[in-house]
């Protein structure tokens, strides 16, 4: 406790100087000293200046401070609870009142639970803490039987690490490697599994790291997989596949006439050939709707339509098909058209643009699924947030970034982004420096994260704000940066 004790005010360090004799004090204190004179109280060895904060001492001081902290808010025993009786007016109130005081200021909370056992109990209900950590995190997975308090006090040391950033307060670690190069990377649900595709296995890797690996077997050179639950959708040469993962069974198979183009899932299956859209039963039958003039290159979902990109009758085109294959809509475009879904993109005067969507994109020109009109570009390479009082607009470029009024220089070129809006900051990915930019909305770079070796390529991230995790997919292995201890 002394080493971290100022030695002319007596309580604990604020913003720690050390002096060369090393000698610390609050940096409060040192100009108090300074003023009368410039010799250390303790040895009486002269000093001057700069005053530089002992930033490594400083770190040690907040996780001291974190610590005794989280211990005093955890202790579950009786003890602390003393004869000291609260304003009765306060008892008197009803417990969901009491509850929600109790609620706004966790500090406080723990100062009256001290006080009486009925308060000591209310302070300890499931239900408060409850709503703490689903304020938190909405998707949280509670461990039956698990106390929710300790699972606050958890998740929430987990978002001050995150919050004040630094490689002090995350660590890294190499979850899954394969002798072959990783080919599929698919989140099932945010908060739950990652897959890993490999060319041989199929990975799965939960929260806690836990991998299981899947031999898909019969197939020669996979080109796509999808998965929905525990069904994926498999393209192996010029044949479709429904394969169940708890069997480990092929469901069905189909070789079309024509050129197999993509896969499609949502409630039903579906394949894109070169020249039509086939919704594919578990049993092998299927429903077609055939577009014979039509060169498909390309085919996204929009709600619960179907967008097909390609040439008809040497048109660059884009159809919008309903379930029942009517098509509902066509736009033509002069140029060749392109999918985009939030990558980077560079312009006919090779200038880099962002678009955080997925869109139909054509030289200086694209098209946002359900909207009417083409739009310029430029009015929709920023990406907007709306707020419940203002709106947020961010503009990514080369080695600026620029957050309504303010602008932030950045070292990096962008590749890929996460905005995290709960917490206004954005994470900005250079996959060539292979390093991570996290920037505050208001602030500007806040830290920075190396995200792999020279020898490694990055191919993507995925970011976990329900776990405060940041999953790093590479050529080889998928890395996981997990703030907090």
């Amino acid at each position: 406790m002394n080493e971290i004790q100022c030695n002319f005010c007596n309580k604990i360090l604020n913003d720690p100087v050390t002096f060369s004799c090393g000698h610390s004090f609050c940096l409060v204190c040192v100009r108090q000293i300074f003023r009368k004179d410039n010799i250390c109280p303790t040895c009486q060895k002269p000093f001057g200046r700069p005053f530089k904060v002992n930033e490594k001492m400083k770190i040690r001081i907040e996780r001291f401070i974190e610590q005794q902290s989280l211990s005093a808010k955890t202790n579950e025993s009786d003890e602390c609870i003393t004869n000291v009786q609260p304003n009765s007016s306060l008892l008197s109130l009803p417990e969901y009142t009491i509850l929600e005081i109790m609620k706004v200021d966790i500090k406080c909370g723990c100062l009256l639970a001290q006080t009486c056992k009925k308060l000591n109990e209310l302070f300890n209900r499931d239900s408060l803490w409850m709503d703490k950590v689903l304020s938190i995190n909405p998707h949280f997975k509670h461990q039956i039987g698990a106390s929710w308090k300790i699972e606050y006090f958890w998740l929430s040391s987990r978002r001050n690490c995150y919050i004040k950033g630094g490689i002090n307060n995350y660590n890294v670690q190499t979850i899954f490697y394969s002798a072959n190069q990783i080919h599929q990377v698919q989140v099932i649900d945010p908060s739950d599994i990652l897959t890993v595709y490999d060319n041989q296995y199929l990975y799965e890797i939960n929260l806690n790291n836990e991998i299981n690996k899947i031999k898909l077997s019969g197939f020669k050179s996979i080109s796509k997989i999808q998965r929905r639950a525990n069904k994926l959708l498999i393209l192996d040469n010029d044949t479709f596949y429904k394969y169940n993962l708890l069997t480990q069974s092929i469901i069905c198979s189909y070789i079309p006439h024509n050129k197999i183009i993509t896969t499609l899932m949502n409630e039903r299956d579906f394949l894109i050939t070169q020249h039509s859209i086939l919704q594919m039963n578990d049993d092998g039958t299927f429903t077609e709707a055939v577009f014979p003039n039509m060169d498909i290159v390309d085919a996204m979902f929009y709600n619960k339509n179907i967008v097909l990109i390609g040439k008809e009758m040497d048109k660059n085109c884009v159809h919008v098909i309903d379930t029942s294959g009517k098509c509902i809509k066509v736009i033509e475009f002069d140029n060749p058209i392109t999918l985009v879904d939030g990558w980077r993109m560079v312009d006919n005067n090779n200038q880099l643009i962002y678009i955080n969507k997925s869109v139909v994109y054509c030289g200086n020109e694209m098209w946002i699924p359900g909207e009417d009109n083409i739009k310029d570009n430029e009015s929709y390479s920023t990406i907007k947030i709306k707020k419940r009082d203002y709106d947020i607009v961010i503009c990514i470029h080369s080695n600026f970034i620029q957050i309504n009024d303010q602008t932030f220089e950045i070292d990096i070129e962008t590749n890929d982004w996460y905005v995290d809006e709960l917490n206004e900051r954005i994470i900005l990915v250079d996959f060539n420096q292979r390093k991570a930019l996290v920037v505050s909305f208001n602030d500007g770079v806040l830290f920075s994260i190396i995200l792999g070796s020279d020898s490694e390529i990055v191919r993507g991230i995925i970011v976990n704000l329900f776990e405060y995790k940041l999953y790093v997919i590479l050529d080889k292995s998928v890395r996981v940066l997990q703030f907090g201890n």
